[in-house]
Order: structure tokens, then C-alpha cells, then sequence
């Protein structure tokens, strides 16, 4: 969603900036498009970058419980033996 309007924004802001019944306005419109860029393309690599980070959290707290669960079972056969 975000990233689409980001697009499209950027699409109609170059295309004023190259209109020449906007030319006044086209040094405007050319360096909001740049900074729409710089927007997009910060979105492109924070949304993976999120989402290998939740990755990440889940597979820690799986290997935590894989100790946990060890820890007890040797603490156990220690307490019989």
C-alpha cells in the first residue's frame, strides 16, 4: 500500500516537473520526486528488514526453549542419580 502510493506519487510529480505548463513549478516537482525516491527506497530495505528481524526473535526464543527444556532434563537425571 504505502510503497504503491510512494510509487505513483513519484510517477506524478516527475511528469509535472516535465510538463512545460508547470514549468515554474517543475524544480518543485523534480525534487519532491527525488525525495520520494529516497523515501521509497528506505521502505524497500526497512519492511525485510523487519521481517528477518521478527524471524530471527522466533527462531531465538525456540532455540532458548530447546536449552530450557535440556537444562531441566539434565537437572533431573542428576537428581536421580
Amino acid at each position: 500500500g504505502l510503497l504503491g502510493t510512494v510509487t505513483g506519487m513519484i510517477e506524478t510529480f516527475d511528469s509535472l516537473g516535465n510538463m512545460v505548463l508547470f514549468a515554474r513549478s517543475g524544480g518543485i516537482a523534480g525534487g519532491i520526486a527525488q525525495a520520494l525516491v529516497s523515501t521509497q527506497m528506505g521502505l524497500s530495505v526497512a519492511i525485510p528488514g523487519v521481517l528477518v528481524a521478527r524471524w530471527l526473535s522466533m527462531k531465538q526464543r525456540k532455540v532458548e526453549s530447546l536449552i530450557d527444556e535440556t537444562e531441566a532434563s539434565l537437572a533431573t537425571e542428576a537428581a536421580w542419580a
